[in-house]
């Protein structure tokens, strides 16, 4: 770029706020403004920007041939301040395109206004108009190129010149004719045709003729095409001017928080130095010492330049000195950090904790962010708050060089947050089994085990495109004495976060009422071995007395305890045959249930006489030995009949006879040889009533 015709003279930036009249879209106010006054922030807030292009769909959308191209009213900017684009739009989208990128867009309705940053207001601009049809279905109009933005070589906030000719230059869209005109009185100074290139971009040159007073010029460019921009508010003192000498920059450096320090050197005219954006924007003002000047810059600004301006007495401002503000390079020679552990508490804190190793520090990062900077001692340990935790963070080690930080180390991935829902440190649980859900880092495995390292489940997150993953999991709290809980998480490639020891106590049991659901009050019962069961509140003791609860029948008492989880329990007891009519059954007290059952009467069931007496027939009581005897008599009808020959001694009955009676006379009959011995028979019947069941006959050999 040529050097710069005239000196550096104050320029004055404005605000342009406009609204709709009939037909027409006019600026209602521009006033002056200080030289560090920026655009305001029109109504068509960005929905997306280059840096991330939130509108990938935008190449998808067809082109509808019959959608006219948008009416452009205005096209205007200032110097160190943001373009504007004005228009109507019947109501459709309107999108600012860089390439596919979205830069800004406006659906205020009829009209449309969008502001365009300093940083792009030159570039190759485009407009397309988007139509959204009642059912939805988009389609968008063809590309409206944008004249190239207009530029003076040279231009700074103040800019000084000698009265009489001065030659501008600058750039505009090719081919364009340029026109300047003094703002103030109207005057043409110069009409200017822009060079032809294939670019889009040419130059221009044109000699100005400037009186000895203050002069504010407004350029105007037309296209072959017939579009105009203008480039409004360009201020001119005459005169010397009295900036300083550009300051220079020593270093640029980052610093274990994270941001940058600048410095470098100024000369004699300076009386301050301040530090700003592209737009002009001051940042900060620096501090001056006698080895030069100091400036610290957020690390937001990671990725931008900034500009160190010298300022003089008076306030007027010296040329820029760019100062880009880069992340620190990577070596891959520098060991990265290696971690110890990572712990995870339920409340969303992360602790980090790292070996002892040799390097000058510690940055864990959120993208090129220093979420914060350790100075390494020995071991260092760091938690991680829980506002921090939901992203992908990293960690490196940091090499110096002399007092700087050089390099850092190729990152260690940290795990994402391991989240248990509706965990605290310290957890109830009704005994049985328990859903857990909870994110982790997408595709990772979850474990938990229980104070002894049983495993009580293991699940794997969901894989999602965001990085962070859902789980759920069920596990077994049968356990009616606690737990304390380990969550593990294992990363895809093998990174490891633990949440230890959360405690589980299990709740207190909900009282309920004592029943008996074997024997029914005022039931029957069949004399012998009794087993009384019922259901009672979990871990209750549960006591039975047959005579009731009277001190002098204390010792009949009978306990158990109510299972813990099921409430069941369990007593044994004979019964006589006999009535019993006082019978009760208490459990542990708890307000609002059942906790006693007394006279709960249970009575022996009745024998209905339905059956027959045992009878024997024949033989007699001698036999001829070595002859087979016929035993016949009756019983009663269908029951068993069993003849032991040598009586029912235990040691004899594998010699016994069976036979079942007749199930209409009873009749029944058995065969038995016998041999030269005495026989000690008995016979018997399985009859359910009291009926004669047993009988004996012995017999003896005739000789």
């Amino acid at each position: 770029m040529a050097p710069s015709p005239f000196r550096s003279a104050a320029v004055v930036c404005g605000i342009v706020t406009a609204s709709l009249g009939v037909g027409l879209l006019t600026p209602v106010t521009a006033t002056a403004a200080t030289a560090s006054a920026s655009p305001s922030p029109t109504a068509s807030a960005p929905a997306g920007d280059a840096s991330t292009n939130e509108y990938p769909e935008f190449v998808d959308i067809p082109i509808d041939a019959s959608l006219t191209q948008i009416e452009l009213l205005q096209d205007w900017s200032m110097p160190y301040a943001a373009r504007v684009f004005a228009g109507y739009s019947n109501g459709d989208d309107i999108w600012l395109m860089l390439g596919d990128t979205v830069v800004d867009r406006s659906n205020w309705g009829a009209a449309f206004f969008i502001s365009v940053p300093d940083a792009l207001k030159d570039q190759n601009l485009e407009i397309v108009r988007i139509h959204t049809a009642e059912d939805g279905t988009r389609t968008r109009s063809d590309r409206m190129p944008m004249p190239r933005g207009i530029t003076v070589d040279g231009l700074q906030r103040k800019n000084h010149f000698d009265p009489g000719v001065t030659q501008l230059a600058g750039s505009a869209t090719a081919g364009a004719t340029v026109v300047a005109t003094d703002s103030e009185s109207g005057d043409e100074l110069f009409t200017t045709k822009v060079s032809t290139t294939r670019s889009g971009t040419g130059t221009w040159s044109a000699d100005a003729e400037l009186s000895d007073r203050e002069h504010k010029i407004t350029l105007t460019q037309t296209t072959p095409e017939g579009r105009t921009n203008e480039l409004r508010d360009i201020r001119f003192t005459p005169g010397e001017a009295d900036a300083p000498d550009a300051p220079t920059l020593q270093t640029a450096e980052r610093r274990l928080d994270g941001d940058f320090v600048l410095s470098g050197q100024f000369d004699a005219a300076t009386d301050s130095i301040i530090v700003e954006d592209e737009a002009g924007e001051k940042i900060v003002t620096a501090a001056l010492t006698s080895n030069g000047y100091v400036a610290n810059i957020p690390q937001d600004r990671l990725g931008t330049t900034v500009h160190v301006v010298a300022l003089s007495d008076n306030g007027t401002p010296s040329l820029r000195t760019a100062a880009p503000l880069e992340q620190v390079d990577t070596d891959a020679s520098i060991a990265a950090p290696t971690l110890r552990d990572v712990k995870v508490y339920p409340d969303g804190r992360v602790q980090v904790i790292g070996e002892r190793e040799d390097s000058a520090g510690v940055w864990i990062l959120d993208g090129d962010r220093v979420v914060r900077g350790i100075e390494r001692q020995e071991g260092w340990s760091y938690t991680i708050p829980a506002a921090e935790t939901d992203k992908q963070l990293d960690i490196v080690n940091l090499s110096m060089e002399g007092r700087r930080f050089d390099a850092v180390s190729e990152r260690v991935h940290l795990p994402r947050l391991l989240q248990v829902e509706d965990l605290a440190t310290e957890n109830t649980y009704q005994p049985g089994t328990r859903a857990f859900t909870g994110t982790a880092e997408a595709g990772a495995t979850i474990t938990a085990t229980d104070q002894d390292g049983n495993e009580l489940f293991e699940t794997k997150a969901t894989s999602t495109r965001s990085g962070t993953g859902t789980w759920n999991a069920d596990a077994d709290l049968t356990a009616t004495t606690g737990y304390k809980v380990t969550f593990t998480q294992t990363t895809t490639d093998g990174r490891t976060s633990v949440m230890p020891d959360i405690a589980f106590t299990a709740d207190a049991p909900a009282p309920a009422d004592l029943t008996v659901t074997s024997h029914t009050a005022d039931g029957t019962f069949t004399p012998g071995p009794q087993v009384f069961e019922g259901t009672a509140t979990p871990g209750a003791t549960i006591t039975m007395n047959p005579f009731g609860f009277v001190d002098r029948y204390a010792d009949y008492e009978l306990t158990t305890t109510a299972d813990t989880t099921t409430g069941k329990w369990q007593i044994e007891r004979g019964l006589a045959d006999t009535p019993y009519t006082a019978v009760a059954f208490k459990q542990t007290p708890h307000d609002g249930v059942v906790n006693e059952l007394r006279n709960f009467a249970l009575h022996p069931e009745q024998i209905v006489e339905t059956g027959a007496d045992l009878v024997l027939t024949t033989p007699g009581t001698t036999f001829t030995p070595g002859t087979t005897q016929t035993f016949t008599g009756t019983a009663t009808p269908g029951t068993l009949i069993t003849l032991y020959p040598f009586s029912d001694d235990p040691r004899y009955t594998s010699y016994a006879l069976t036979t079942t009676a007749n199930t209409t006379t009873g009749a029944w009959t058995i065969t038995r040889a016998l041999a030269n011995q005495p026989y000690p028979v008995v016979i018997t019947q399985q009859d359910g009533t009291n009926k004669i069941k047993r009988i004996t006959h012995t017999m003896q050999p005739t000789t």
